[in-house]
């Protein structure tokens, strides 16, 4: 097999020993033809210093400040780009990978001009045969991402699964659809914008496919402290909100906001019986704030995770 040139764009924001963890399994990785950036978004703990210590092999790039998921990976995309990658696989500091995980998904890739994204099966951490995620479909005008096969055993999964969306935790491209489609929209900051991705490499007419032989394992949301992190619902809505306000049908942005505030109201009521009414707030200016196009910044942020 041809073995053309992969790219991986490692992503950290603190959490150096997932960091850590994630390029001590990148560096085992069995595919002879790759090259590793670890993109470091400001972090206060050392990480950018211990990875240059500790792997040399590795290209460090140093953000001065959080320019979240999106501004972060298209530093690293940008980078790739220029040292003539063929292949961009964009890697969350919270993931293992399989040694071999990177040689059926290019194999995958390059037997099908007409794939123009491909992931890997994710698995949780523990327990390890239980899948994250498939491959995800939009559902409720964009409002909920079915993630395929989410919770289930790893032995009942076809071979090649095509769908909507693979996660960016885990998103491999090829170099000459970003050059067509273009990289991230740095707009979102985090959360939405790899469905605005996959969204606008499935209308340029590329399928998008998840490869049950490649295996990497999720911690999920190390970085960001989780589902019920203010911010995160924050993000979460807005990014939503934006993907509606670039690409909804009138008739779905004429009935986005009732319906997303009428959700988003069922769950508060839900949560505020467990006490946790405060996370689930932000969701309506996020909702707000995604259709105005505000940008967010971390710096401004009171939480400690952005």
């Amino acid at each position: 097999m041809n073995n053309p040139l992969v790219y991986l764009i490692v992503l950290a924001w603190n959490q150096k020993q997932d960091t850590l963890m994630c390029l001590a399994s990148v560096s085992r990785l069995t595919y002879p033809n790759f090259r590793v950036v670890l993109v470091d978004n400001a972090s206060v703990d050392g990480t950018a210093e211990e990875v240059r210590e500790k792997y040399p092999e590795v290209k460090v790039i140093r953000n001065e400040k959080n320019l979240g998921f999106t501004g972060g990976n298209i530093k690293g995309e940008e980078y790739a780009c220029a040292q003539g990658a063929d292949y961009i696989m964009l890697l969350n500091n919270d993931v293992e990978v399989a040694p071999d995980f990177l040689e059926p998904l290019i194999k995958v890739a390059e037997a099908d001009a007409a794939i123009g994204a491909i992931g890997p099966l994710i698995h949780f951490f523990e327990p390890r045969d239980r899948v994250q995620s498939a491959g995800c479909n939009r559902k409720w005008l964009g409002l909920n991402n079915q993630k395929l096969f989410c919770g289930k055993p790893d032995k009942n999964i076809p071979e090649l699964l095509e769908s909507d969306m693979v996660s960016g935790a885990a998103l491999c491209i090829k170099r000459k659809i970003i050059e067509e489609v273009g990289f991230l929209d740095n707009i979102y900051f985090a959360y939405n914008e790899d469905v605005d991705l996959c969204y606008r490499i499935r209308k340029a007419g590329y399928r998008i496919v998840t490869v049950k032989a490649s295996r990497i394992w999720h911690k999920v949301s190390a970085s960001t402290g989780g589902p019920r992190n203010p911010v995160n619902q924050y993000l979460m809505a807005r990014g939503h909100s934006i993907f509606m306000r670039k690409f909804g049908r009138w008739w779905e942005k004429l009935i986005f906001f009732p319906l997303a505030f009428a959700a988003t109201t069922v769950v508060l009521l839900r949560e505020s019986l467990r006490g946790h009414a405060r996370t689930i707030l932000p969701r309506y200016k996020g909702y707000i704030d995604g259709w105005l196009f505000k940008t967010f910044e971390c710096e401004k942020s009171e939480n400690t995770h952005c």
